[in-house]
């Protein structure tokens, strides 16, 4: 019997991740599972909306090109597992935006962490963490039955006026273990008796360091010829606040991780985190949400950990993408895809276990406004909707160009017509299999 533990976020900005590059944001916890994992380094969302039905990860199938009304009639994959006896459990955050009726588990259990411009990370954070704890210690209760259990929160605040931007920047003169009302911080000892191991307001984080202010990996173009002092300080606070709350995020896996590592000296566990979107920061100087598929607003991380004897941990360039998943987690449990049903993922157990190249060698992104093709060469994007004087369409060279900041359109047009093409083949072959 196999067992399965999937955490995953709405939205998570790969670029903060010690794992993933980063110099300066502490996550000891994600780093230390990326080196016992097989890490994707080119994975990428599907698509940026973060409505119900709009994430492929319930369908294994791409989602973006349909109506809302199409959405919600793709089948899940969750009955097939349930029909062969497969437990499967939903804990997840209420505020999340999950795109499938949660009723399809076996179980399912709400742990809210409040709207997530209001979350309250002292608090509200530990009791999310030990609620997935404690269900881990029940599945290693019954290590004769295969589960899947699938942790699910939503982004992390970067709203200036929630109360973890209190929390990051109110005052804290002494070193006092309480929290702005008096809560102890870090949400005590669990059911166990036992508490992270951090010093108290651990993750703050007064100003930005000189070392991060001088990382142009993450500090991306426009900044140097910003022209807007309150715009730069805003965007400094704001990348505070976000690294600050993913330091905490990682305390708080890393006690999941924990419970998977002790589950595994009964069963076989198959242990994934990943994200439904990436994030954007300010990389091309600009403060407000961006509407445009950015490379930091569709790069994801994904890590996979598998027994042992059935990997080949390490790092991975292959193109995957959100449809994969579900089709990896099949293949684990070794379900078969009724013959009626066509899947749009790959399974990436081979490329863990053998390092065997995925057969893919394109990816398609996208959003109701925004179309883009990814390749190991290029990103193309094009608007649906042009809107004014703003180019319809752009191709940015990869991996020069990390921070998309030079279309090459007319140094490479011709590569640009060519994945405008694949592009329309895509939508017309997904538009032909609803319709069929």
């Amino acid at each position: 019997m196999s067992k399965a533990v999937v955490i995953t976020f709405d939205k998570w900005h790969c670029g903060f991740l010690g794992c993933q590059g980063n110099p300066w944001v502490d996550t000891p916890h994600f780093d230390q599972f990326a080196v016992r994992a097989t890490v994707f380094d080119q994975h990428f969302a599907e698509n940026l909306s973060q409505a119900p039905a709009q994430h492929a990860w319930w369908t294994g199938r791409f989602q973006f090109p349909l109506s809302a009304e199409q959405q919600h009639r793709e089948p899940t994959w969750l009955p097939w597992l349930n029909e062969l006896g497969i437990q499967t459990t939903l804990l997840y955050d209420p505020a999340a935006h999950l795109p499938l009726n949660c009723e399809q588990f076996s179980v399912s259990r709400a742990v809210p962490l409040d709207d997530v411009p209001g979350l309250h990370f002292e608090r509200d954070v530990p009791r999310f963490a030990r609620a997935a704890i404690a269900r881990i210690k029940q599945m290693a209760q019954h290590p004769e039955t295969s589960e899947l259990l699938w942790i699910h929160a939503g982004g992390l605040p970067i709203d200036q006026a929630s109360l973890a931007a209190d929390e990051l920047y109110g005052d804290d003169v002494s070193e006092s273990p309480s929290g702005p009302s008096g809560d102890t911080v870090a949400g005590g000892a669990d059911e166990a008796g036992e508490s992270p191991d951090f010093p108290p307001r651990f993750w703050r984080r007064k100003r930005s360091s000189p070392r991060e202010l001088a990382d142009a990996n993450l500090r991306g173009t426009g900044w140097s010829t910003s022209g807007s002092v309150a715009a730069q300080v805003d965007w400094r606070r704001r990348r505070d606040l976000y690294s600050g709350q993913v330091t905490q995020w990682d305390a708080w896996v890393g006690r999941i991780l924990e419970a998977v590592t002790a589950l595994r000296q009964t069963t076989p566990v198959f242990l994934a985190f990943t994200a439904g979107a990436g994030e954007h920061l300010g990389e091309h100087a600009r403060i407000e949400p961006s509407p445009d598929l950015f490379e930091e607003q569709i790069h994801v991380p994904l890590m996979i950990e598998m027994p042992l004897d059935e990997s080949l941990s390490g790092r991975r360039l292959a193109l995957s993408q959100a449809v994969d998943l579900p089709v990896t987690l099949l293949d684990w449990f070794d379900v078969a895809v009724p013959a009626d049903t066509v899947l749009d993922g790959q399974s990436l157990l081979p490329v863990i276990r053998d390092d065997q190249p995925l057969a893919r060698n394109t990816v398609y992104v996208g959003d109701s406004v925004h179309a883009g093709i990814r390749t190991n060469d290029y990103y193309y994007r094009k608007q649906l909707h042009p809107i004014g004087l703003e180019p319809q369409e752009m191709i940015f060279v990869k991996p020069d160009d990390r921070w998309d900041a030079d279309s090459s359109l007319r140094q490479y047009i011709d590569a640009a017509d060519e994945l405008s093409q694949k592009w329309r083949e895509f939508v017309t072959s997904i538009q032909s299999r609803i319709k069929g």
